[in-house]
């Protein structure tokens, strides 16, 4: 009796044990949930979602976000989505948000055991003007005296620099211009294929090749001129407003008139086309070329004021940025170029406008989903833009000179009253060169 007593002690004790395992086993815990990112954000709308990893041991019943413009939100609110059940990656809309605002937001997922939250994600709406919060810059400090000038009565409309410190410079109707501080050589039509015509881009290649848009393209490998046009390959139109050139030497240029034409890319050996026909592109015409830090090739599109718009080719992909993507209808695009952050500058012309005065900026930065906009007054104009190596973004304004340095305008508009401003780049050695109507000024 005692030995069978003593046994069944120790199985009782083995089966409580199993059945108290068992049930601790079966009950569910809250789902495990991380909250994605936020994208696409507007003035009052976003994109988020999140990712339950797991059920916690029971379906989940509900899931979606929720956000407020205090920390810390719950689905008590009604700021929240409902987006399906079960686990796996969701995406949410999220809707109803006030400009330029801060939001937070959580993604959560609800079973039998609770709620669950994610990770807080913090946002900013985009402001009531189109501008958002997270682009900025530590301000610089540009040098703009301008006491050295080259090149008397040139009208310059176009600024180059090669690998050994060249200078190449395009005139109105007075050739093109080799310049170092040794030499000065001119090329037009009684020594070269260059013509006393408007030479509207210059870009020089990995190997020091010049590449001139005029009309048509000419290559100068420092010996010869090769002229190409619509004669001698499948170019559109001959007109060549803006050249870029990628880290494999693809050489991107214009090729349009107002609904004609697009662009062209030449490989060394092919000639490829794109046009609104064959391709995403918007627009036939295209004002400027820009390439991006990952070879990301860049266009400023639009033959109509109040149409202009923005393409990113990657590859093989075609992204087109409208006005609803950039933030707000820029008038008429004169340039784009490229900062140290990867993001997209461009400044907007306002020639054609007959207004007094010009209601939006005249500048803006776009960083592929948001756009801060860059605006002096009402009455300034650039026709063209330039950012240097510390960021600061250099605009042609007609008779002078304008530098945003990410703090404040310093702006001359009469340097250049008598000549006008044209073109403005940065030398290998820093300095910036502006391109006028009577020759270069030089900062020192």
């Amino acid at each position: 009796m005692t030995k069978l007593f003593s046994i069944s002690i120790p199985i009782t004790l083995i089966l409580f044990s199993v059945l108290i395992y068992s049930c601790k086993k079966d009950k569910p815990t809250p789902p495990i949930i991380t909250t994605i990112a936020v994208s696409s954000i507007k003035q009052t709308t976003a994109i988020s979602g999140g990712n339950a990893k797991s059920d916690g041991g029971d379906a989940v019943t509900a899931r979606g976000v929720c956000w407020n413009a205090t920390t810390g939100p719950t689905t008590a609110l009604i700021s929240k989505t409902i987006d399906g059940t079960g686990t796996g990656i969701f995406t949410s809309s999220i809707t109803g948000l006030t400009a330029g605002t801060t939001y937070y937001v959580k993604a959560y997922a609800t079973n039998s055991a609770g709620t669950a939250y994610g990770n807080e994600v913090v946002f900013n709406t985009k402001e009531a003007n189109g501008n958002v919060t997270d682009i900025h810059r530590i301000p610089g400090n540009p040098n703009t005296t301008f006491d050295h000038k080259i090149l008397d009565g040139y009208f310059v409309t176009s600024i180059a620099f090669d690998s050994k410190g060249n200078a190449w410079i395009g005139t109105f109707n007075k050739g093109l211009i080799k310049y170092n501080s040794n030499e000065t050589i001119i090329y037009n039509s009684s020594n070269s294929l260059i013509q006393e015509k408007e030479i509207w881009d210059i870009a020089v290649d990995s190997k020091d090749n010049v590449w001139i848009g005029c009309n048509g393209i000419i290559k100068f490998d420092g010996n010869n001129f090769m002229l190409y046009n619509s004669q001698n390959t499948s170019m559109p139109e001959d007109v060549v407003f803006s050249i870029a050139i990628d880290s494999k030497d693809n050489i991107w240029f214009t090729s349009c008139v107002f609904r004609e034409g697009g662009i062209v890319k030449f490989d060394g050996t092919t000639w490829t086309v794109f046009t609104p026909d064959n391709s995403n592109m918007p627009d036939n015409l295209v004002h400027s070329i820009a390439i991006d830090h990952n070879d990301n090739v860049w266009l400023a599109l639009g033959g109509t004021v109040g149409m202009a718009s923005l393409v990113r080719i990657s590859g093989n992909k075609w992204t087109s940025y409208s006005s609803d993507d950039i933030g707000f209808s820029p008038y008429y695009f004169g340039n784009i170029d490229i900062d140290s952050h990867n993001e997209v500058c461009a400044s907007i012309d306002y020639t054609l406008s007959s207004a007094l005065y010009n209601s939006g900026p005249q500048a803006f930065v776009f960083n592929g989903s948001s756009s801060l906009q860059l605006k002096i007054d009402s009455l300034t104009n650039f026709t063209s833009l330039k950012v240097d190596n510390e960021d600061n973004i250099w605009c042609n304004t007609g008779n002078g000179f304008a530098v945003y340095n990410w703090d404040k305008w310093i702006i001359n508009d009469s340097i250049f009253n008598i000549y006008g401003s044209f073109t403005i780049e940065q030398a290998p050695d820093n300095k910036i060169w502006i391109g006028t109507g009577d020759g270069v000024f030089i900062n020192n």
